[in-house]
């Protein structure tokens, strides 16, 4: 693939920051909320969090091809309903009771 240089003017130019920035921000922003409802889909179903992890081989997978976008949702909603799943998990052995029986 052919690279273009780019001179000074054209690295500092605000509109051209705006749209850069939105092209990543829109991404996180969406894997943070699929991750989210990922993982009250797996608390819902009484699946372990652990069921959110093989999001990131996927991801992985995505950024290697060059799908960088669709690896930084995969990822992050990966990343974010295990992250949230392994705080509620901790949550529930904590509290004892029916919680850490029901959740394993």
């Amino acid at each position: 693939m052919k690279e273009r240089q780019l001179r000074e003017t054209e690295a500092f130019d605000p509109a051209q920051i705006g749209a850069n920035l939105w092209a990543v921000v829109l991404p996180v922003l969406i894997g943070v909320a699929l991750g989210g409802v990922a993982i009250l889909l797996l608390r819902r179903f009484r699946l372990r969090w652990t069921w959110a992890l093989p999001g990131l081989p996927l991801a992985y997978l995505l950024a290697t091809v060059g799908a960088w976008k669709a690896a930084l949702v995969c990822g992050l909603a990966s990343v974010t309903a295990a992250g949230i799943g392994a705080y509620w998990h901790g949550q529930d052995h904590y509290r004892g009771g029916d919680d850490a029986r029901l959740e394993g």
